[in-house]
């Protein structure tokens, strides 16, 4: 690819505050973020609105509208179910109902579900016997089917290998293999995959090597370009120490945390949210 133009707006900035997480609409239209300031009340930032601060919170819940959140929380003793937005509906409840309902906390730190959950420099396989490997390294929610039905694909195991079949052919055996995407149009297909330390995008049946292991792997509508989420992994328990966005194997800019990786409707632009210490950018990268 030549000449990607990459432009960052600054969505939101948390100054001393900590931003604990945040998420997106699918479309990118709202984002929110969950913040803990220096006296250690949390409080959600709805497309910059600031709302209540509370002692405890639970993790926030998308409605499906995408511009709201559902979350329950906790203050001076009172305990609310909240709907979070552009405006705060606040409800308080009987102080024993979160008992029942899950409690208020801890907010969900951020985590990331990398490619078969697992990672050749994190993960030995030698100390999983092959009915763990076969239980971890299957991907989910297979067959799959290309938007028209045309085509479909399945995940299947030869001994502590796995292999993807599109169409009736299998494909390479690896030690992981994620879910099958295809492009809008039927006529592209793509997936991650793991050998030892070594990460793949397999696309259209060609390896195209990863610097990190895989996540949020998406086509361009017409299947001309392709995109993914990696990292730097700096140490072996949990995340990475750096996100960026890899599109047609050229990397971007890095991050602290990535969301909302998708293309634009034209397959023109490549849109996305990072955090990058306690500050959010909304990063647009133009293909062509």
């Amino acid at each position: 690819m030549k000449n990607l133009s990459t432009k960052m707006e600054l969505l939101y900035d948390a100054g001393t505050s900590e931003i604990v997480s945040f998420f997106c609409s699918d479309d990118l239209a709202h984002w929110f973020a969950v913040i803990r300031n220096t006296l250690y009340r949390f409080s959600v930032v709805a497309d910059g609105v600031q709302g209540p601060e509370y002692e405890h919170m639970g993790s926030p819940v998308l409605l499906p509208d995408g511009a709201r959140v559902f979350y329950r929380a906790r203050r001076a003793g009172r305990d609310y179910v909240v709907i979070g937005g552009q405006k705060t509906q606040e409800h308080e409840v009987p102080g024993n109902a979160f008992r029942v309902l899950g409690g208020v906390g801890p907010v969900a730190s951020e985590t990331r579900c990398w490619m078969g959950e697992w990672f050749g420099r994190r993960v030995d396989f030698s100390d999983f016997d092959y009915e763990d490997r076969m239980i971890h390294c299957r991907p989910k929610k297979d067959p799959w089917f290309s938007p028209d039905l045309s085509r479909f694909a399945c995940a299947l195991l030869r001994g502590p290998r796995a292999f993807v079949v599109i169409d009736g052919e299998p494909g390479p055996e690896y030690e992981c293999v994620g879910e099958v995407i295809f492009s809008a149009d039927s006529k592209h297909f793509a997936y991650a995959a793991v050998n030892g330390e070594d990460a793949f995008v397999v696309f259209d049946g060609k390896e195209m090597p990863s610097p990190g292991p895989v996540a949020e792997l998406r086509l361009s509508p017409n299947g001309q370009h392709i995109a993914w989420i990696s990292a730097d992994i700096e140490y072996k328990e949990m995340g990475p120490s750096d996100e960026f966005v890899l599109i047609d194997g050229v990397v971007g800019p890095s991050f602290d945390r990535i969301e909302g990786l998708r293309f634009s409707e034209d397959g023109r632009e490549i849109l996305y949210i990072g955090r990058l210490k306690q500050r959010l950018f909304r990063v647009s990268v133009e293909l062509e």
